[in-house]
C-alpha cells in the first residue's frame, strides 16, 4: 500500500450504502410523481372510451353466457379493461385504479376541482366507499386539504384524513356499516344480472325467480 491510497473503513461503507438507499428512495418518489402526472385527465379519457360503448363490438362476444352463477355482461368494466390492454398495453389493474379515481372525483364534486390533481391521492377514499361512508367523502376531502394547509393534498394527507374520520366510530359500528354496504352492493349486482337476463330473452319463470332471489339478498 502506498502513502497516497485512502483506506475506507467499514463505517464509511455503511454510511455510503445508507446514502445510496436514501437516493434510491428519492428516485422512486420521482418516478411515482411522474407516473401520476395528468392521471385524472387520463381517467377522464378512459371514461369517455367506456361510455362510447364502441369497444364492445371490437371484442369477441363472451364465450359463456353465465360465469360463476351470474350472467356475463358484455359491457363489464373487466371486459373494457381487457380491451384497453389489447389496444394500448395499459395494465387492467391500472385501468381499475383510474376508473375508481374518476368515480371519486364525481363524488367529491366540482367545488374542489382545483385540488384534484392526483389519482394516487384519491386511493384512500375507496376505503370510505367500501365501508359505507361514500356520502361523507367530500367533507373528508376538505379535511385533507386542511391538513395540506390549503394545497392539493397528497396521499399521506388523504390517508390521515380518512383515519381521523373513521376514528369517530368504534370497530363494531364500522363493521355494521360495512356489512350494510356489502349488502347494498350485492343487490345492485343482482339487479344488473336480472337486466342482462331479460335482455337475453329469458322466459317468464326464470325472470320471476331471478327477481325473487334479488329481493331476498341480505
Amino acid at each position: 500500500m502506498t502513502g497516497t491510497e485512502t483506506v475506507v473503513s467499514p463505517q464509511q461503507d455503511y454510511a455510503a450504502a445508507l446514502a445510496r438507499i436514501a437516493a434510491y428512495r428519492e428516485q422512486l418518489e420521482r418516478a411515482d410523481s411522474q407516473a401520476d402526472q395528468n392521471s385524472l385527465d387520463r381517467a377522464g379519457d378512459l371514461e369517455l372510451l367506456y361510455q362510447s360503448m364502441q369497444w364492445v363490438d371490437e371484442l369477441p362476444a363472451p364465450v359463456h353466457k353465465v360465469w360463476r352463477g351470474r350472467p356475463v355482461d358484455p359491457r363489464s368494466r373487466n371486459r373494457f379493461a381487457t380491451w384497453v390492454l389489447q389496444q394500448t398495453g395499459l395494465n387492467p389493474s391500472r385501468v381499475g385504479q383510474l376508473h375508481r379515481a374518476h368515480e371519486l372525483t364525481g363524488i367529491i364534486g366540482t367545488g374542489y376541482k382545483e385540488f384534484l390533481t392526483s389519482e394516487k391521492a384519491l386511493r384512500p377514499f375507496a376505503r370510505l366507499k367500501r365501508a359505507g361512508y361514500g356520502d361523507r367523502i367530500p367533507e373528508v376531502y376538505k379535511m385533507a386539504i386542511e391538513l395540506a394547509e390549503g394545497r392539493a393534498p397528497t396521499s399521506a394527507e388523504t390517508r390521515q384524513a380518512v383515519r381521523d374520520f373513521l376514528a369517530q366510530w368504534s370497530p363494531q359500528q364500522r363493521r355494521e356499516r360495512s356489512r350494510a354496504e356489502v349488502a347494498r352492493s350485492h343487490r345492485l349486482k343482482a339487479q344488473t344480472a336480472i337486466e342482462i337476463l331479460i335482455a337475453d330473452g329469458i322466459d317468464t319463470e326464470v325472470k320471476a325467480l331471478a327477481e325473487w332471489v334479488a329481493r331476498r339478498l341480505p
